[in-house]
């Protein structure tokens, strides 16, 4: 997603050099948009931690 997220800046970039701002509109809006999918990949990783953490907490307090 970084990676992404640099390429899509440094291309904006290339657009306002050459003064198509048009373009470097639509780039900011994807730019927007990887920021929020970021930040549902994030939300996502931290729910199946928990979900792991409490499926381990599980089989550690079940019958044995």
């Amino acid at each position: 997603m970084a990676e992404l997220d640099t390429e899509t800046s440094e291309v904006a970039q290339q657009f306002v050099a050459l003064g198509n701002e048009s373009s470097v509109q639509v780039l900011a809006q994807a730019a927007a948009a990887l920021s929020t999918v970021r930040e549902h990949l994030a939300a996502a990783r931290q729910a199946l931690d928990e979900y792991a953490a409490a499926c381990e907490q599980a089989k550690g307090s079940g019958p044995g």
